[in-house]
């Protein structure tokens, strides 16, 4: 308990900016679904066209998130986050400048893919991880629930934005209003591990080393480990599916008899229970096998896809599925990032969970596109309600086939290879 509280008092301020990174970084998928309708309105694109922006993001981080997750390792966070909020802001105000050319808005996502790599959950989970130790998991949480932030308080600004005052000032009104709260934030208060070496030295020529000796796998072993490929593999299958319900969470409780409003509305406790997911799920992290709240974590989404599946949905009980999606979302991404640490160590974390990173991308921009393909196809969401019953049960399966912990010998020096016993 003393460990856990030091570890708070020198960490503290990573902990707070990562939560205000995470939902800058989060904001464009939590609030895309409100801006569908307008842009339908508007350009007569179909919701593939207008879910199609995050195939993009996908693209990028694909291709670059171990790029960026290599560049962590050798430079740390602060050195990209710095420059990354402010471009990712500045990038969201601009997709106000769509004309109804798809181009135009491919390109404009692309750009906010790029840029947003810079932000993304791989640098405040990194930094967390080489500040935090014992009371990881919990720290890791509370950075995570940035994404209450934005899916909370996202879609309703979002939507009286774009009610009273139109779609394109909503871009420009989000992009200031997340930038002027998160810049100063990373500016005066996020400093990771080698960053805080560096403010203590007064010479460049002795700046804390770029490669420091820390226990865990190199890539090769971490990408052999059973463990490891059993926990990317529910990354994929997981977040693809609850990546879809999440961005067509509004239409589909349209589709399902709810209005827009009482479906905005309902969206508001997605936040609150997505918290309480990543705060609850920390706290248990730090007490019990990640592998046993795994199973459980991974299962909820299959709950409320049965709930929309069957009776007719009113809007208390539009509270309860929202509420348990949230719950589901919130847990599932912070139990996987938590085990990925444990699994990998931090010898090469930020090349490993830049890997991590590319896999939710690749969901990022599958799920949401194959989701706006159903309803085009068929005219409902129903095909993709009936999709996560299974993948969630079989993710919950996966998760109970994770071993113990392993323990890892630190190096002696830079370059003496880790050991990893089981």
């Amino acid at each position: 308990m003393t460990e856990s509280r030091s570890e708070w008092r020198v960490g503290w301020s990573l902990v707070l900016v990562g939560m205000l990174g995470v939902s800058l970084s989060s904001l464009a998928t939590y609030t895309l679904g409100l801006f569908m309708a307008p842009l339908e309105r508007d350009f007569g694109w179909s919701r593939a066209q207008s879910s199609s922006a995050l195939s993009f993001v996908a693209l990028a981080a694909v291709l670059l998130a171990p790029v960026v997750g290599a560049m962590i390792d050798k430079w740390g966070t602060r050195r990209l986050a710095l420059p990354g909020v402010l471009l990712v802001a500045v990038s969201f105000a601009a997709m106000s400048l769509n004309n109804g050319s798809i181009m135009l808005w491919w390109g404009l996502w692309l750009w906010m893919g790029l840029v947003n790599l810079l932000i993304k959950t791989t640098i405040w989970a990194t930094a967390i991880t080489g500040m935090f130790d014992k009371a990881r998991g919990m720290a890791i949480a509370v950075t995570l629930c940035g994404t209450g932030i934005s899916s909370s308080g996202g879609p309703l600004i979002a939507r009286w934005l774009i009610d009273d005052y139109g779609w394109r000032t909503a871009f420009i009104g989000m992009g200031i209003l997340w930038g002027v709260v998160v810049v100063p934030a990373v500016f005066f208060l996020f400093f990771d591990v080698r960053a805080r070496e560096r403010r203590k030295q007064h010479s460049a020529a002795v700046a804390a080393p770029a490669r420091m000796a820390l226990p865990g796998l190199s890539v090769r072993e971490a990408l052999r480990s059973k463990s490891f490929l059993s926990i990317l593999g529910c990354t994929f299958l997981i977040n693809t599916v609850v990546t879809a319900l999440v961005v067509h969470l509004v239409p589909i409780l349209v589709s399902k008899g709810l209005t827009r409003v009482d479906a905005a509305l309902a969206l508001g406790i997605f936040g609150f229970a997505a918290a309480v997911g990543k705060l609850g799920s920390g706290w248990l992290l730090d007490r019990v096998h990640g592998r046993v709240l795994g199973m459980v974590i991974l299962a909820i989404p299959a709950v409320p896809c049965l709930i929309l599946s069957g009776v007719p949905l009113t809007l208390p009980l539009a509270f309860v599925v929202v509420a348990l999606i949230g719950l589901g979302s919130g847990g599932e991404l912070q139990t996987l990032t938590y085990l990925s640490t444990r699994y990998v160590g931090l010898r090469n974390f930020g090349k490993l969970y830049g890997i991590f990173g590319s896999l939710v991308g690749i969901c990022l921009g599958v799920g949401p596109l194959c989701a706006g393909l159903i309803y085009d196809s068929v005219g409902n969401y129903q095909p993709l309600l009936y999709a996560v019953i299974p993948i969630s049960l079989l993710c919950s399966l996966l998760m109970s086939t994770l071993g113990a912990y392993p323990v890892f010998e630190k190096p002696r020096t830079d370059t003496t290879k880790d050991v990893a016993e089981a």
